[in-house]
């Protein structure tokens, strides 16, 4: 989404965008206004050399697979082709940077195994290559992932360039949420253990009975928070609601609540808490990565990292409407220095100046 919400914004501003996905089986199709050409490596090789730049975003390698993204990346670098890449971290980082999602089942041995032994020693070489013959530029949402790139990949980048994901906040509107400042909202997958549901679900057990939690998701952790749920005694307090969201949905259901709750292990930058945050919801989250860096605590936000912390923060900030507002709205004018169009804009013109080799 967040790759696609900035392309529909390139076309409005008269970039002229070709969306090319790689994978095993050739498909073409158009999304609100994006037209979308899935081809295999081989094909989208062939068509590189007719742009002034590439940007890369989440060109995953995938062994002996058409859809392996490695092809191309040599090809740049052969080539020398001018490019952006735009990092996300799940490029970068090896498999030991998420370690908690370990089980020691043979399939996470092996997804170990290909990402710290046969992925990152290919991505440290992509990005060697770029910093020493300088064709490419590499785009950070925020410091720390630079700093995780740098760590994971064992090379230094210097002259990063930080934009962050830009966020819809004409769409994401301010509204005074104070009234429903005790129900609080979480939205995010319950496929990993990145999220870290569990805490989110903890801090429940240290709210007042007039706090309530909907979680909506979907994944295969869906039984295990369902059972700590159970097993915490918050089953009134606490419901599952197991549906994927799309922007005019997540919107509805900010205005029906006042706090937006992302508890997580890591994070480059967090998109969904932000939007809430635009839209008037307190966020609140764990002190942790790049956090800090988009929510400062006790200002327009909160940043705590023990379940305990978490919610006597809560309780501080919600006892008052007053001070609620006070929060909610620092909160969301500080996001409109995240405005979509703004980004974008900066992100364009360092794709132009990288087609026109000026960097």
């Amino acid at each position: 989404m967040f790759v696609h919400i900035r392309v529909k914004k390139m076309i409005e501003l008269g970039v002229d965008v070709q969306v090319l996905v790689c994978t095993n089986k050739e498909l073409s199709y158009s999304f609100e206004g994006v037209n979308v050409h899935q081809y295999n490596n081989t094909s989208i090789i062939k068509q590189l050399s007719s742009f002034d730049v590439v940007y890369l975003h989440l060109l995953n390698l995938y062994p002996l697979q058409k859809a392996d993204g490695w092809p191309i990346y040599q090809h740049i670098m052969q080539n020398k082709i001018p490019f952006c890449m735009y990092v996300h971290g799940n490029e970068v980082q090896k498999y030991t940077a998420r370690k908690y999602e370990y089980n020691y089942s043979l399939k996470e041995t092996l997804k170990w195994l290909k990402k710290d032994l046969w992925v990152i020693p290919k991505m440290k070489k992509f990005v060697e290559s770029a910093i020493l013959l300088s064709y490419g530029k590499f785009i950070f949402p925020s410091k720390w992932m630079h700093q995780e790139t740098q760590r994971n990949l064992d090379v230094k980048i210097k002259k990063p360039i930080f934009i962050p994901n830009g966020i819809n906040t004409d769409f994401y509107s301010y509204q005074d949420t104070s009234q429903n400042r005790y129900k609080l909202i979480s939205i995010r997958p319950f496929s990993a253990q990145v999220y870290h549901i569990e805490k989110t679900i903890e801090v429940m057990e240290h709210l007042p009975k007039k706090y309530t939690l909907s979680l909506f998701g979907q994944g295969k952790y869906l039984k295990v928070y369902k059972k700590l749920i159970k097993k915490k005694k918050l089953s009134k307090r606490v419901k599952i609601i197991e549906e994927f969201l799309q922007p005019k949905e997540m919107l509805e259901q900010y205005r029906k609540h006042g706090i937006f709750i992302s508890t997580t292990r890591q994070d480059s930058q967090g998109l969904t808490i932000l939007e809430a945050m635009s839209s008037g919801l307190l966020g609140v989250s764990t002190l942790n990565t790049a956090k800090p860096e988009f929510i400062t605590h006790k200002e327009t936000g909160v940043l705590a990292n023990t379940p305990e912390e978490i919610a006597l923060h809560v309780k501080n900030i919600t006892t008052e409407q007053i001070e609620f507002n006070t929060f909610t709205r620092k909160a969301s004018h500080k996001i409109q220095n995240l405005r979509i169009k703004d980004k974008v804009s900066e992100e364009i013109e360092i794709l132009e100046k990288v087609g026109k080799r000026l960097l």
